[in-house]
């Protein structure tokens, strides 16, 4: 279900290569990965499963990230990627077929797979910082910052060329909130 987001947070980011081979991986994965069962596209084909995001897009677009903040039962975020969260969760099916109380299960369910997975990273943290908050702080934005210089302009997996620039009502606007 989350192809939709990511294709169509590609294509805003003019990755025109990447969001195809999102919708081939789709496509492979659903009719000869048995129904989605199996990653044919991936163990067999070997192509790679593309990640992207409205708040990368809007990175993309040059909108500043804004505050950090702790949002209940999503974790750590920033404005612009909080809002993100809101438009891609738009284009997943899940919203429109599942009630609000198995959807709280379900995102209760992810939170608690990836604190699973994360446990000894953050105990080890929580072990080593002097100011727990501002550690996670800070590796949150290593690691989202890590995120979006990959999809810096001209760093598409697939060879694609760089984007094109944002129109420029839009960076004159980015570059006038962020000053």
């Amino acid at each position: 279900p989350k192809w939709r987001a990511v294709f169509a947070n590609l294509r805003l980011q003019g990755r025109g290569r990447d969001a195809a081979m999102t919708v081939g991986r789709f496509a492979r994965n659903s009719t000869l990965g048995v129904g989605g069962v199996f990653d044919y596209a991936g163990d067999v084909i070997g192509w790679k499963r593309m990640e992207a995001d409205f708040g990368q897009t809007l990175a993309v677009y040059g909108i500043p990230s804004g505050p950090y903040l702790i949002v209940p039962l999503f974790g750590p975020s920033n404005a612009r990627d909080a809002f993100g969260t809101i438009f891609d969760s738009v284009l997943s099916p899940q919203v429109y077929l599942l009630g609000p109380a198995q959807q709280v299960v379900l995102g209760t369910g992810a939170g608690v797979n990836a604190r699973s997975q994360h446990g000894d990273q953050l105990d080890a943290l929580r072990a080593s910082s002097v100011d727990f908050y501002a550690a996670l702080r800070a590796a949150y934005y290593l690691s989202r910052e890590s995120e979006l210089g990959a999809i810096a302009p001209g760093a598409s997996e697939a060879g694609e060329p760089p984007p094109p620039p944002p129109p420029a009502s839009l960076r004159s606007r980015a570059e006038g909130s962020a000053s």
